[in-house]
């Protein structure tokens, strides 16, 4: 059986990459195998030295060639950034890199395939509980979850998974347990 794309396009993998490096590279692996162009912004060639821009924006005129884009969250956020030279779409957010790859695709309507670390769901549905008994107040939220929260998952995290599930149009979003998981749930959809 054929398992390969019949137009190579190109597929913008966003996720930290720090926590992440080895499931980037088979990920990236795996989709070049089936005839896509994987685009990763720690690979070798990536145009992230702009003047104009600062490296973790560079990620922004990539994400408008790409056509799809695959966001894989798992339990680290990833260090909050200004974006000063994003324009208005960003105004004065202060968001991770996957952060606002997320937010400049959402916001402009690309077709994105949502990858949840399973056990960083189960702590998410600790999140939703959290919210709803403070009244949607983040901070006491944050509070009640700072004793049950392991280190590798941060609360914003959570947070960012909270966006990612409620602003419309929602996703295609998918958990998964490990690389083996996504390949099978990306053949099926894709």
């Amino acid at each position: 059986m054929d398992t390969s794309s019949e137009y190579s396009f190109p597929i913008f993998i966003s996720s930290t990459d720090y926590n992440l490096k080895d499931f980037r590279a088979e990920l990236a692996r795996f989709l070049s195998e089936l005839g896509y162009r994987p685009i990763l912004s720690s690979a070798e060639g990536f145009p992230d030295n702009s003047p104009k821009l600062e490296p973790w924006e560079s990620c922004i005129p990539v994400l408008d060639k790409a056509f799809v884009v695959i966001l894989v969250i798992d339990g680290k956020y990833g260090y909050p950034l200004n974006w000063p030279n994003c324009g208005d779409l960003f105004k004065d957010k202060k968001i991770s890199p996957t952060h606002g790859e997320y937010f400049y695709a959402h916001k402009n309507f690309k077709r994105m395939l949502v990858f949840i670390r399973s056990e960083v769901m189960t702590y998410y549905q600790s999140y939703r509980r959290a919210l709803k008994k403070c009244n949607n107040k983040i901070d006491e939220a944050e509070k009640i979850l700072s004793h049950t929260l392991p280190e590798y998952i941060d609360f914003k995290t959570l947070q960012f998974i909270h966006e990612v599930k409620t602003t419309k149009p929602i996703p295609w979003i998918k958990e998964f347990e490990d690389i083996t998981t996504v390949k099978k749930k990306f053949r099926r959809k894709c």
